[in-house]
């Protein structure tokens, strides 16, 4: 038997065919773990103006501006749903992680976690729901002047 040889112990879900592909390094233990969250995840981006330039002015009047380009904060809020304890303790060290990456086609793209609403435990029997928010690198869109 060969003594670098490990076990790995994979659970499928019946819910989460595709979804939200997540591996975070686990401070605790220090190896990496994954979760796939549903497919019904939010992506949104909020956009702001980086600022504004005179292009044409005569006067002050009659000034036209340029916007100089847009600032993009993309962000991805999952939900992972019934939810028992021990899927709980596992899905837990997403918030304190020091490494969270998600999949975006076949590449991993670090993220960080900006809000992660869980119980430290459930009643006894009990099943919930949790969602994580992830926020990725802004994006810098320029205008050409």
């Amino acid at each position: 038997m060969n003594p670098a040889a490990k076990t790995i112990h994979l659970t499928t879900l019946e819910d989460c065919p595709s979804g939200l592909f997540v591996k975070y390094l686990d401070s605790k233990t220090g190896g990496y773990k994954h979760w796939l969250f549903n497919r019904y995840y939010l992506t949104e981006e909020e956009t702001i103006s980086i600022g504004k330039v005179i292009a044409v002015a005569t006067s002050l009047a009659d000034a036209l501006y340029t916007n100089l380009g847009k600032r993009v904060q993309p962000r991805v809020s999952a939900t992972a749903e019934n939810i028992t304890q021990e899927m709980l303790d596992y899905l837990a060290p997403i918030s304190t992680s020091p490494r969270v990456y998600i999949q975006v086609g076949t590449e991993w793209v670090e993220v960080n976690v900006t809000d992660m609403t869980i119980p430290t435990r459930w009643r006894k029997g009990n099943s919930g729901s949790i969602i994580v928010s992830f926020e990725l690198d802004k994006k810098n869109t320029i205008t050409m002047l």
